[in-house]
């Protein structure tokens, strides 16, 4: 039997392990704590963590003797490379099928009712995922399928490399959401060690992948170009070429320095002065200068907006706006825009026939 290093030994139990741990208190937690006292179960999850440790240790200096001694008596089952990463396919696949069957029963990806009529801006990343992904069931229940169908495939060594292929993508679709969507560390963490876990999988059969990706001739007939700049350029082209018409086209946002959501902080109606902070529903209190020209003009609630379009002149000042809902009211707005600053304008003008004055503080650009 080949040798094995240490290091080659201690990553298989180390994972092993970690990987029955985090199963075993993620699980245990909320599913078998009503039974069993949660103490137990983590004094139990940590025993066999350490344990795999020690073993790791024990099983080097065994080998060592063993190879100096006997070395054609088998090994004991517990001294076996396949042994710890068979344990390790194990655990993952206990764990991924769970998630995937928790959001196939809908204990997973459910927003509460009351949040979902919440402003989108008022959600939090960890709430915007789970109402997105949320919103529709037969996608929720694609996720938690190929969680299912990838860890039975990974307890096959003929399908191991299929459900490492499965897997990773969602595992990686994952990890990349929970990290820049700031959802809890203790997520991010849960799915970052489960992705490398699936990666050391994978790195076991690294001889087959190099052989498979890199060596192994195609079937299909290739492209021969005598000009090799010609072959060059062409590949270079899928990059380019979209970039070029990227640079080409006319940037929507037309006036950054102005595109953001301003909160009035004082507004005056026909020379009276009126508060934002009433209840009034006549008040505007919210504007919203947007990418496309929107503008958006929010008097006390979001029931009640004007939409339209706005032309701005920069270097005079003048911002002329029409509306288009509601689809009623046609009365445009007439202005001149002045800077106090880079979060401080002040709009002078007539909506209709009426003359305005609005002091907003910008509160989000883009």
């Amino acid at each position: 039997m080949k040798a094995r290093s240490f290091l080659q030994k201690f990553v298989a139990c180390f994972f092993a392990g970690l990987s029955v741990m985090a199963a075993t208190l993620r699980i245990g937690r909320r599913f078998i704590s009503p039974l069993i006292p949660l103490p137990v179960i983590a004094a139990f999850a940590l025993l066999f963590f350490i344990s795999a440790l020690v073993l790791a240790v024990v099983w080097h200096r065994r080998e060592k003797v063993k190879n100096a001694t006997v070395p054609d008596t088998p090994s004991p089952l517990w001294m076996q490379l396949n042994f710890w990463q068979g344990i390790l396919r194990y655990a993952i696949a206990l764990d991924l099928s769970m998630f995937g069957w928790q959001k196939i029963t809908r204990l997973q990806l459910v927003s509460p009712m009351g949040m979902l009529d919440l402003p989108f801006s008022s959600l939090s990343g960890e709430d915007l995922t789970w109402s997105y992904f949320g919103h529709s069931y037969p996608m929720v229940v694609t996720i938690g399928s190929l969680q299912i169908i990838g860890s039975f495939l990974l307890l096959f060594n003929r399908t191991r490399l299929l459900a490492l292929f499965t897997l990773l993508p969602v595992l990686l679709n994952i990890v990349l959401i929970d990290f820049f969507y700031g959802l809890d560390w203790g997520e991010q963490l849960y799915a970052s060690v489960i992705f490398v876990e699936l990666l050391y999988l994978l790195l076991t059969e690294y001889h087959r992948l190099v052989e498979f990706f890199f060596k192994t001739q195609t079937a299909m007939p290739s492209l021969v170009f005598k000009n090799k700049f010609i072959k060059r350029s062409i590949r270079l082209s899928v990059v380019m070429i979209p970039l070029l018409l990227i640079a080409r086209y006319e940037n929507p946002d037309q006036h950054p320095a102005l595109t953001g959501k301003y909160e009035v902080t004082k507004l005056q109606w026909n020379q009276a002065t009126l508060k934002p902070g009433t209840c009034q529903d006549s008040v505007l209190t919210t504007v919203y200068l947007d990418v496309g020209n929107d503008m958006v003009l929010e008097f006390n609630d979001q029931k009640r907006r004007l939409f339209g379009k706005y032309a701005y002149e920069e270097h005079t000042g003048k911002l002329g706006a029409t509306w288009h809902y509601p689809s009623t009211f046609h009365t445009p707005l007439q202005a001149t825009l002045t800077t106090q600053n880079d979060r401080e304008l002040i709009l002078t003008g007539t909506l209709g026939e009426n003359a305005i004055t609005i002091e907003m503080h910008k509160v989000r650009g883009r």
